[in-house]
């Protein structure tokens, strides 16, 4: 087995009476999936198993914290959702991004298979241009036929399991998405112009409040994240139709 990946054979069969391998084809492919680690303990997936190589294949991220200025990229293989139950082939740091809120700083990641088994993975931050790379080609630290089979094997096992946990996972992000949007509304000059300064104030205090929560909490229910979420944007629902309509759309609230 080559560093990165196995032979797939593919055979075309024909024949009367008896299979006559007529065509015998090597393909190769990677054996374990390719990712990089995500907000949440969970990696995403940039090269699917058994995908034939050479590959290149790439996905845009943004920045998961405000005004973040480098970002620590590592690079897993394996099928489970969790990184503890992945193996770490490396890590690299993309220094020098663009210092912006949450979410609006875009980053390209690559990852390069080429036709001798190498992976090539770089970073580079849209605005900047600030990029980075890390090549893998260390056998340290590789996987066995044994190992690899182990990990798909315990993949499909634990697979309602890891579902679970990463749907919980999708669901604290996507709130906490979701409150960094509202509070970047509740900022914005227009909407300050045009919304009564106390429903601002309650929308802003219910907006960091959930922040806070988010940051010490542990894991919920994905129900419960989804109920905090609607009821942000509800609240940000209001407050678009009063930034709109001006001020003969009060909602109730406490101050």
């Amino acid at each position: 087995m080559k560093q990165w990946h196995m032979v797939l054979l593919a055979a075309k069969l024909s024949g009367q009476g008896t299979e006559v391998i007529k065509n015998l084809v090597l393909v190769d492919v990677t054996p374990l999936s390719l990712g990089i680690n995500l907000v949440g303990d969970i990696t995403y997936v940039v090269v699917p198993r058994n995908t034939p190589i050479p590959v290149e294949k790439e996905h845009v991220f943004r920045t998961s914290v405000d005004f973040q200025k480098e970002v620590k990229f590592k690079i897993y293989e394996g099928e489970r959702v969790q990184r503890k139950d992945k193996n770490l082939l490396g890590q690299f740091v993309l220094h020098g991004i663009h210092p912006a809120p949450k979410g609006e700083t875009k980053i390209t990641v690559t990852f390069k298979i080429d036709s001798n088994g190498i992976l090539h993975v770089s970073a580079e931050e849209s605005i900047s241009g600030e990029k980075n790379q890390i090549t893998l080609i260390n056998r340290e630290g590789r996987l066995s036929k044994e190992e690899i089979d182990r990990m798909v094997n315990e993949a499909q096992r634990y697979r309602m399991e890891d579902e679970q946990f990463k749907e919980k996972i999708l669901a604290k992000n996507s709130l906490e998405d979701c409150a960094y949007r509202v509070r970047k509304l509740v900022k914005d000059d227009e909407v300050i112009s045009k919304v009564p300064s106390g429903y601002l104030k309650y929308l802003s205090e219910a907006v960091n409040k959930t922040i806070n929560w988010l940051r010490h909490d542990v894991p919920m229910d994905v129900d419960v994240y989804n109920s905090k979420k609607d009821e942000l944007k509800e609240m940000s629902s209001t407050l678009s139709e009063m930034s709109q309509y001006g001020a003969a759309k009060r909602p109730k609230f406490s101050q």
